[in-house]
């Protein structure tokens, strides 16, 4: 099973809005943009509640209006970690998001119950 077969992508579509949460970030507001992998579209955008909000904007999606669950917190340059809703299943993952290039995002996660899933999203143009 892939994480981000059906996610976040983490990260879920999002509306972007013009927020201060990644202003002093520019390398988690990179992942802020259109996402696409397998059947689902993600649009990811800034916001206050958790710095990085996701949402399913095109496909099937079991997460509601929104992918991210937790603060996303930077661990490095083009890398974060937070809790992503799997769009398939509905879980919740620990989850590691890394910038694999301009156009990647490449996650990987573990849920509660033990399942692994990881998938790459690829930028809309």
């Amino acid at each position: 099973m892939t994480f981000l077969k059906s996610a976040v992508l983490g990260l879920a579509a999002l509306a972007i809005t013009t927020t201060t949460a990644l202003a002093g970030d520019p390398d988690m507001a990179k992942m802020v943009g259109k996402w696409k992998w397998e059947n689902v579209t993600v649009e990811v955008s800034e916001c206050d509640a958790t710095s990085l909000c996701a949402k399913v904007v095109a496909g099937d999606s079991k997460c509601g209006g929104t992918m991210i669950k937790s603060k996303m917190v930077k661990d490095n340059p083009n890398q974060g970690h937070g809790d992503v809703c799997h769009p398939k299943t509905g879980e919740t993952y620990k989850t590691v998001l890394k910038m694999d290039g301009a156009d990647k995002v490449v996650m990987t996660g573990t849920s509660a119950s033990g399942a692994t899933a990881s998938g790459t999203f690829t930028r809309v143009k």
